[in-house]
């Protein structure tokens, strides 16, 4: 079987790792790379309660242990998974922002933080603050070798990341 994973290197690479032991063929085509943007995370002490959007960005807050006694609204089970692991213990998780969104509408508070990609599903309702911690950038054109491994191998399985991995590598 051959699969080929379509996420940033580093996602790319957890997979490989993981699927390989099952002797299943994996390839990699980088899709998305993110960068990191300047933030102070004192920015944050102000705040109860902080909602993290992507497994990205509770990866990059993970790395903050002063904030564990606050309130974390996250999207995804590998998100929640992160935090538990560093220590953080306040965590409500929810498998989509739609639905977080509207779990969390009854118990806004005004001391509510946002933090997410550029590239974010719903706006944040309008009593949340909204805080852009990274920009994930779409690869625009392939290269040569990945051309080549796409005109040559028959893949079983594509993964895709999300909608905008699927129209980078179709258009």
């Amino acid at each position: 079987m051959n699969i080929l994973f379509t996420r940033s290197k580093q996602e790319n690479d957890k997979l490989h790792q993981r699927i390989t032991k099952n002797h299943i063929n994996c390839y990699q085509l980088d899709l998305i790379k993110y960068f990191n943007l300047d933030f102070d995370f004192k920015e944050i002490e102000n705040y109860d309660d902080i909602i993290l959007s992507s497994k990205y960005t509770a990866e990059l807050f993970s790395q903050n242990n002063s904030l564990k006694n606050k309130n974390f609204w996250v999207v995804g089970f590998q998100s929640r998974k992160i935090l538990l692991e560093k220590g953080f213990l306040n965590i409500k998780s929810f498998e989509n922002v739609k639905s977080l969104f509207k779990k969390i509408k009854s118990k806004i508070k005004s001391r509510t933080i946002y933090l997410s990609g550029d590239n974010y599903i719903l706006a944040p309702l309008k009593t949340i603050k909204h805080k852009i911690l990274y920009k994930a950038k779409y690869r625009k054109m392939l290269t040569k070798n990945q051309l080549t491994i796409l005109k040559e191998i028959i893949f079983n399985k594509i993964l895709f990341y999300s909608i905008n991995s699927a129209k980078s590598f179709f258009f």
